[in-house]
């Protein structure tokens, strides 16, 4: 008796879906850090270009305190 082809095989093919998904959502939270990491630069440096914390919330989707930890963060090091 031979083995059920893995296409035929509904055991495989979820385990086959929940890796696909897996490696996605591995790719997906790669991008958002990146993303992330990139909002990150231009909040500083469109304070450092003498943006208020107010003004720079806005388009950054973030409170005015929000940009003050990134600032202080980058500040600290």
């Amino acid at each position: 008796m031979s083995a059920p082809s893995p296409t035929s095989d509904p055991i495989a093919r979820a385990e086959q879906r929940r890796a696909d998904l897996a490696h996605e959502l591995e790719r997906a939270a790669e991008q958002a850090d990146a993303w992330h990491a990139e909002r990150n630069r231009l909040v500083i440096e469109l304070v450092a270009a003498g943006e208020s914390y107010r003004d720079t919330a806005v388009p950054a989707r973030l409170s005015a305190s929000g940009v003050g930890k990134i600032v202080r963060r980058d500040r600290d090091g």
